[in-house]
């Protein structure tokens, strides 16, 4: 999940999971840096979503955070919006029920249950615009982005600085306002560079994780993207 209190968001805005489970599991952490101890963990639409930059640009620039009707979905290994090229990853999965815990997926409630997370994720995620302070972390450094990658078919797992960028005007657009970005990824998954004064690209060793990444590194980043703003803000 991302963190939300009354001074500060700390919001994931893709590519992958691990951007929300790291900012999760950093919560406190983070809500000291920030000076905001009111932060709580909350879910927005890109916590759960394999979604790389021109995907969530398009889904902000059609302010939409769901498919309208199940037509719209490939359902696979999970569902794929293809409109948005956006994977919702933990949708659609097959629940054990009965006897024998046979595994069953009822499509029609689970679009169902879609439909109310992320109607009710992209409300939230429209009143971001009345928190102070908004940063937002877009993260490529899942491990088993490349197992997705083979499995869908279409995830790619580079990140493209200049996408970056494109990302956080459409973002800043949307939202009224300038914010702040924390980009993580790896040495070898980063193309091109970004020449804003919000963008922080931090560049981590991999690590054995299957995808939840390494909480040593991230709480390193957190403290250097975070700290010197806390600092100014004390003072």
């Amino acid at each position: 999940m991302s963190l939300l209190g009354t001074k500060v968001g700390v919001v994931s805005l893709g590519m992958s999971c691990q951007s929300a489970h790291q900012i999760e599991h950093h919560a406190r952490l983070i809500g000291t840096l920030t000076g905001d101890p009111s932060a709580i963990t909350s879910r927005f639409p890109f916590d759960n979503l394999i979604c790389p930059p021109p995907s969530a640009i398009r889904m902000l620039q059609a302010d939409r955070f769901h498919p309208e009707s199940m037509e719209d979905l490939t359902v696979g290994e999970g569902a794929y919006w293809w409109q948005m090229d956006a994977h919702f990853w933990q949708e659609f999965r097959p629940k054990r029920s009965g006897l024998f815990r046979r595994k069953i997926m009822d499509p029609v409630k689970a679009f169902s249950v879609l439909t109310q997370k992320y109607e009710h994720t992209g409300k939230k995620f429209r009143a971001l615009s009345s928190v102070p302070r908004l940063i937002f972390v877009i993260s490529n450094s899942q491990n088993n982005l490349e197992m997705v990658s083979r499995v869908t078919g279409n995830v790619g797992v580079m990140l493209d600085l200049t996408q970056v960028e494109a990302l956080a005007d459409r973002t800043d657009a949307y939202l009224g306002r300038a914010c702040e970005y924390i980009v993580v990824t790896y040495p070898d998954r980063v193309t091109g560079r970004s020449v804003r004064s919000n963008v922080s690209v931090f560049e981590l060793k991999p690590d054995d994780s299957e995808w939840m990444g390494d909480p040593a590194q991230w709480s390193a980043l957190f403290q250097t993207a975070l700290a010197p703003r806390a600092a100014v803000s004390s003072a």
